[in-house]
């Protein structure tokens, strides 16, 4: 392992990911030497916010002087960034879920990913205790780097390689993103029959409860669980009646989906 120092870093990114981790690597005692991204008064208010030295839109300018640069932006903009960034010899890393780090590795000699498995949201405070990190580099000595970067904000970090990481990350989207737009829906839903939102946190709080307690594969219930034909119909056609040709979809999809995963306990 790498003897425990405290690193001197660059943020590229004023984005909600950059920002989260800005702020918790500041406050952990690492000092952020400058924040470089494409829109200037972002960048101004987050240095100032992790009291960096300096601030930038231009990121061939980007100091040649920090031990790790963390490019946190869009995956479309990663490319584009490294292109102009100068040939730097700290250790730079994106935080991206699905980009390869072939785009690192073809200009920096010191390279890896550092992506933290959450979903991230500007102002909204979050327990990197509870934050896996996943890693991935070309020399054990920056994997040190990283892990040690990793455990100074209280994270535990994983070696994986970009597939792997890719397909964790596609596993992540289905949890989290569609996850979550399904919880949208029921709130459109809800929000058109005029039916009180607050009754169904309970629920939603008890379905995550149970999925990570026992499984979500024996916490299933529901009318497609237990082969209730009649009430799928019943619902479906209440959904026809209001013309809402995506919750119809879906509502059919997930139905068989389920009913196709649990067939063989409707004939015990």
């Amino acid at each position: 392992m790498a003897s425990k120092q405290l690193k001197r870093i660059v943020i590229i990114g004023s984005g909600s990911v950059a920002t989260t981790l800005a702020h918790v690597l500041y406050n952990s005692g690492h000092e952020i030497l400058e924040v470089a991204s494409r829109n200037l008064a972002h960048a101004e208010k987050l240095a100032k916010e992790v009291n960096a030295k300096r601030f930038m839109d231009d990121f061939s300018k980007i100091t040649e002087y920090a031990n790790l640069y963390i490019i946190s932006i869009t995956d479309d903009a990663i490319e584009n960034v490294v292109e102009q960034m100068p040939n730097v010899n700290g250790v730079v890393v994106h935080t991206s879920g699905a980009v390869n780090s072939d785009v690192l590795k073809s200009k920096f000699s010191n390279w890896g990913i550092f992506y933290p498995l959450q979903t991230f949201t500007k102002g909204r405070d979050l327990d990197f205790n509870k934050i896996p990190i996943l890693i991935y580099s070309n020399k054990s000595q920056n994997l040190d780097i990283l892990e040690e970067v990793a455990a100074s904000i209280g994270s535990i970090s994983y070696v994986i390689d970009d597939t792997a990481r890719t397909h964790i990350h596609l596993a992540g989207v289905i949890i989290n993103n569609f996850g979550n737009h399904l919880l949208v829906l029921a709130r459109k839903y809800v929000k058109k029959h005029q039916l009180p939102p607050q009754i169904f946190q309970a629920l939603i709080q008890e379905t995550t409860a149970k999925a990570l307690e026992v499984g979500s594969e024996n916490s299933q219930t529901g009318p497609a669980k237990r082969g209730d034909l009649k009430t799928i119909e019943k619902h479906l056609d209440i959904i026809r009646s209001s013309n809402d040709v995506t919750l119809l979809s879906l509502y059919e999809i997930f139905s068989k989906s389920i009913m196709d995963t649990y067939a063989s306990n409707l004939k015990d």
